[in-house]
């Protein structure tokens, strides 16, 4: 199952619900919505496996992901999470960082 985890689309009440009752394989949404939704417990760091940064998609007003403040200050937080960044390299158990 693939997870629409954005703020516009769900509230964030009904996604918890949501995420809570599903077993997704993937999951791709804003970094606040997925900050908000790790710091709830619906969604749990210990399986993931990726973090894929959609870095070339660029908006009508020509910004991308790491051009906003909107989204680059949340993006820099939910990296910097302890629980995430200890993880990140390749191997067993570890996290892969992925920029496109």
């Amino acid at each position: 199952m693939v997870a629409k985890l954005f703020a516009k689309h769900i509230k964030l009440k009904e996604q918890i619900e949501i995420v809570k009752k599903a077993r997704m394989g993937m999951g791709v949404g804003t970094p606040q919505r997925i900050i908000d939704l790790l710091e709830d417990g619906a969604l749990k760091s210990d399986c993931l496996e990726r973090i894929v940064i959609d870095a070339s998609h660029i908006d009508t007003k020509k910004r991308g992901i790491l051009d906003m403040k909107e989204t680059q200050v949340p993006l820099v937080q939910l990296l910097t999470r302890p629980d995430l960044k200890e993880r990140f390299g390749s191997g067993e158990g570890k996290i892969e960082l992925l920029f496109f």
